[in-house]
């Protein structure tokens, strides 16, 4: 009786032959898969159920392990960040909906002396889930290990990324696995203040929203909101946070994320 440690039923072989039969071969076929790189423990009990022989047969149960290593390909890092890129940053990308809107927020802003750069705005679903995964492995709110694989929806394309690093050895590399969590969330571009992970699925996949980072100098400024009246701002802080100015991004139908601290820069069609 052989369990393959891959939770399926164990594998039942009756081995035979001459007296002079010293091995015999049985194998597995492991799951395929990046979710299948990580350690199995073989174990084997065995018994003798004829010796017609008379030998005085006796066998021992015994117990192995093997490590499916991911390939270097598959290793999460920085490369992931040029195979899903859909990371643009062009206002023109947002979907007919959104963009006008967008277009006149930030057009009353440069207006008045605001300074806008937009760092997203459409964005693969594939990339959201390297964003995702790479800020909470990087945060250190879930363990490698643990990452789901990614759903894909109909037939687009499944970035099959593997979180857990090992050593050459096969052992679990906590360190390596972390570093390149971060590695990846940076070439990802993804905000160094931002206080919470990016959405899995979020209105950047449907071009529904926008990252922009906003700032101003002096002391006020004076922006026209969607109905063309002037809100003069004297208050901080002097960038997207401000609410007065979240005020009149709503005006146009471009809202703030709430709350507004723990992701500075996003905007997108209602809040979220």
């Amino acid at each position: 009786m052989i369990d393959w440690g891959d939770g399926r039923a164990a594998q039942t072989a009756e081995l035979g032959g001459s007296k002079d039969a010293k091995v015999w071969k049985v194998g597995r076929n492991y799951p395929g898969g990046v979710a299948a790189r990580q350690a199995y423990r073989i174990t084997a009990k065995a018994s003798v159920l004829q010796d017609k022989d008379k030998r005085g047969c006796s066998i021992e149960s015994a117990a192995t392990a093997l490590t499916l290593m991911c390939t270097p390909q598959q290793l999460s890092g920085p490369a992931w960040n040029t195979r899903f890129p859909g990371g643009q940053s062009a206002v023109e990308l947002l979907n007919d909906s959104f963009r006008p809107r967008v277009e006149k927020f930030v057009a009353a802003m440069t207006n008045a002396g605001i300074t806008v750069r937009p760092t997203s705005s459409l964005r693969s679903p594939q990339r959201s889930y390297l964003m995702h995964f790479s800020y909470r492995i990087a945060k250190g709110q879930i363990s490698p290990a643990e990452v789901p694989a990614y759903v894909p929806v109909g037939s687009e394309p499944a970035p099959k990324v593997c979180w857990q690093h090992r050593t050459k050895t096969g052992k679990t590399d906590t360190q390596a696995s972390v570093a390149a969590a971060r590695q990846l969330l940076g070439a990802l571009g993804v905000d160094s203040a931002l206080a919470t992970p990016p959405a899995l699925r979020s209105r950047h996949n449907t071009g529904d929203a926008i990252d922009m980072a906003v700032s101003w100098s002096g002391p006020s400024v004076k922006i026209k909101n969607a109905e063309g009246k002037s809100v003069r701002i004297t208050s901080g802080p002097q960038d997207g946070t401000n609410a007065r100015l979240m005020a009149v991004g709503a005006s146009y139908g471009v809202h703030h994320f709430s709350p507004a601290a723990v992701d500075r820069n996003h905007w997108s069609s209602d809040g979220r």
